[in-house]
């Protein structure tokens, strides 16, 4: 009886088997028969798929002549010039407004006097807290200069006067 059964296994598992091949060569055939139609490409279809393959841009190994002797002409002893410190408004567009201007609850808005009315009251508490980070009432956290610890004390507060006089 056990023998059987294995048989009869053995038989299931042969047709399936023979089912899954059969269905593969089935599939090579009609992708085959689908995609190609035994013509070669012209030479105008090969510059269209030449043209609309291009990467968009390409990378440059070489300095340019004009680069070169520019460089070399220059001192060396030079001094490095210092990057003007940014003004509040220019601060403000690349870092406060992400929370500032996007509507976040219990945020204050720029331009919102109602918002900042009681923050403005605090006088250099609220310098202190652009400075140093807050966490209001609410949980909601303003981090240490906004998350650009990269800004200079003078910088936020150039764009804490630059909400101030904004939202007045």
């Amino acid at each position: 009886m056990s023998n059987d059964k294995n048989q009869h296994m053995l038989q299931n598992f042969t047709i399936i088997i023979a089912m899954i091949l059969a269905l593969i060569c089935l599939v090579i055939l009609l992708i085959k028969a689908i995609g190609s139609n035994g013509q070669a490409l012209s030479e105008d279809q090969i510059t269209i798929l030449i043209n609309e393959t291009q990467p968009a841009g390409q990378i440059r190994y070489q300095a340019s002549a004009e680069l070169t002797s520019t460089v070399a002409s220059s001192s060396v002893n030079q001094a490095v010039e210092e990057p003007e410190s940014n003004s509040g408004q220019q601060i403000y567009d690349t870092v406060c407004m992400s929370c500032h201007s996007t509507g976040l609850p219990n945020v204050p808005q720029l331009g919102n006097a109602a918002d900042w009315e009681g923050r403005i009251a605090q006088g250099e508490v609220l310098y202190e807290n652009a400075i140093n980070g807050y966490t209001g009432s609410s949980g909601m956290m303003m981090p240490p200069k906004g998350g650009n610890l990269s800004l200079s004390d003078d910088e936020v507060r150039a764009a804490v006067d630059y909400i101030i006089e904004s939202s007045q």
